[in-house]
């Protein structure tokens, strides 16, 4: 390889967004391609083609080699035109580097998503300051907790106000979603593949999303693991294919979600489990590219 892609960047205004991201509709925004000659001095071009969710080529850029010279490690930027967001789902986009030492060659590719476009539920910011660290830290289970001396309502609230759920998805979570505290989980539950010893479970029966969890665990951080997990049955199956798409990159690049997983690696299970994790650790405050992404919680 002589040359490399290097920033692959969605600009929107003043803000330049690394992709693959997630965007509103009718957004109107550029690509830019930043590229790197990694041998002598040589001439660079590139082309991509952007295609809609429904897969239909709707953007083709290309340049052609450059009358120039990059010099050896030295980079470019390659802008294109205006693209409208005009549709929802999963926007892809094929880019194709080429060099010119003498001869035109292809030297470096990406072909992957570009842009989740779709509608937040709720489109809030939080009025408390992000603290510094882990936003919500974990709580401690109780050993002394039973069901004679817990209060599920006031451990709801805090959660719902914690993390700062809007109030008019509140009567969702209190009356929509069966909360149920067991100290020791029914049969049915056990039969189900709920294993005796889980603190919580979540789970969708006659048409409605379920929440099990032992008292010693019910405390707003484990009640907003879960509910993230029904947030998350909300989504489509482009939704989700959307969400992972841009939490495979801000898992390794937030700076926030970095250092959640250097503490605690649970979220790296998989995307659902990472998709709960950054609910409750994060909260309000993780990146602005995922909260679409968690439909009556943000």
């Amino acid at each position: 390889m002589t040359a490399k892609i290097t920033n692959k960047i969605l600009s929107l205004g003043s803000q330049q967004i690394e992709f693959p991201t997630s965007l509103t509709p009718g957004a109107n925004v550029t690509i830019t391609v930043g590229a790197q000659n990694l041998g002598d001095p040589a001439a660079l071009a590139i082309e991509w083609v952007v295609s809609t969710p429904d897969g239909n080529p709707t953007l083709h850029y290309k340049t052609q080699i450059a009358d120039y010279l990059i010099r050896t490690n030295g980079k470019h930027y390659f802008a294109g035109p205006v693209l409208v967001l005009d549709t929802e789902g999963q926007w892809n986009i094929n880019i194709a580097l080429f060099t010119s030492e003498g001869n035109v060659i292809q030297t470096d590719s990406y072909n992957g998503p570009l842009v989740y476009v779709g509608n937040a539920i709720s489109k809030e910011t939080s009025t408390i300051p992000k603290p510094a660290g882990i936003p919500h830290p974990e709580e401690s289970m109780n050993p002394s907790a039973t069901l004679t001396n817990i209060n599920v309502n006031e451990i709801i609230n805090k959660w719902l106000t914690g993390w700062e759920v809007p109030n008019e998805h509140w009567t969702y979570w209190k009356s929509t979603i069966d909360l149920q505290v067991y100290a020791i989980y029914p049969a049915s539950l056990i039969a189900m593949g709920l294993k005796p010893d889980t603190p919580a479970g979540t789970w969708e029966s006659g048409g409605r999303r379920h929440l099990a969890i032992k008292p010693q665990w019910l405390n707003p951080g484990v009640i907003a693991h879960e509910q993230a997990h029904n947030s998350y049955a909300l989504l489509t199956s482009d939704q989700k294919v959307g969400y992972s798409n841009v939490y495979s990159t801000l898992k390794n690049s937030d700076p926030t979600i970095r250092l959640l997983y250097s503490k605690n690696q649970y979220g790296l299970t998989n995307d659902v489990e990472g998709h709960a994790e950054v609910y409750r650790y994060i909260g309000q405050w993780m990146p602005e590219q995922l909260k679409i992404f968690y439909p009556r919680l943000l």
